[in-house]
């Protein structure tokens, strides 16, 4: 924690270039459009994009996520190649 505030409510406010952090309170003007959330695996990414959610209204998009679910369509020629893509241990490109 951050002096009482926890990270996530210290961060993207000091990120967006508000003087004080105030709890979560970000007006539509200062909120970001796009955040993206970094990091090693088991780093928190989840954990601090379902606070961001719930403290600030943002909307959370997984890519993992949605590539897992496209991979169970069964017929999706896009998880055919997602398949083969991740089989020769290459980036899934965008």
């Amino acid at each position: 924690s951050c002096g009482g505030v926890g990270a996530e409510q210290a961060v993207l406010p000091a990120a967006i270039g508000a003087s004080e952090p105030q709890s979560g309170q970000v007006t539509e003007e200062q909120k970001p459009e796009v955040v993206f959330v970094i990091g090693p695996p088991g780093s928190g990414k989840g954990t601090f994009s379902k606070r961001c959610v719930e403290q600030w209204g943002y909307r959370h998009i997984s890519v993992g996520d949605c590539i897992r679910d496209e991979q169970r369509r069964s017929d999706s020629e896009l998880a055919t190649r997602i398949e083969s893509t991740m089989k020769e241990g290459k980036l899934i490109p965008s």
